[in-house]
């Protein structure tokens, strides 16, 4: 299981160092090597692209992930302007980047080192799909108002101290200075 910068693993093995006790030490160490192989670092050999936009539309941001080996891979769009990338602060692998499409219709992103590995996307024009855009704005706007009912703190309202109260701490005073002489002489 992936675990912030490294992976986790649990086993239920118990004694496995008796193996080594009884000579078996290549038993022993092909069963740890097999266990812990996966959880090394793995090197990623492609490119490998993604958006979490399902629809895009033109001159509107247009989202993307980019996982490489590339120690600083660069991004051009289909005019050729360099799109600037973001690094994953636990994830060295993984960039991200925003770009707003010119033209409708279909549209690359490539890297400037690797003229294979690009990146096909298709824009919308803004006239269509309106009514699914209207439904996603809704469902923003909801989502929105909803969090913001169950933030909002409740109003307090002030109320007067009773007057008793002052007159009563006003009669105990008094009599305690009454009082005082009385027991000091």
């Amino acid at each position: 299981k992936r675990n912030g910068k490294g992976r986790v693993c649990t086993t239920v093995l118990e004694k496995t160092y008796e193996l080594l006790l009884d000579g078996k030490r290549d038993v022993y160490t092909k069963l740890w090597s097999e266990l812990l192989s996966p959880l090394g670092k793995k090197e990623i050999t492609a490119t490998r692209w993604s958006s979490q936009d399902e629809i895009i539309y033109q001159d509107e941001p247009f989202n993307f992930t980019i996982y490489s080996s590339l120690t600083e891979p660069i991004v051009e769009s289909q005019a050729g302007d360099r799109i600037a990338l973001k690094q994953d602060l636990d994830l060295p692998e993984k960039w991200e980047g925003r770009t707003y499409p010119l033209q409708s219709g279909w549209n690359r992103l490539r890297l400037a080192q690797d003229s294979i590995q690009e990146f096909h996307y298709f824009i919308n024009d803004s006239a269509h799909w309106q009514s699914l855009s209207g439904y996603a704005t809704m469902e923003q706007n909801q989502r929105f108002f909803n969090r913001e009912k169950a933030s909002v703190l409740k109003k307090t309202t002030l109320k007067p101290i009773n007057l008793w109260w002052f007159f009563a701490a006003f009669l105990i005073s008094m009599g305690l200075l009454w009082l005082e002489p009385k027991f000091n002489s």
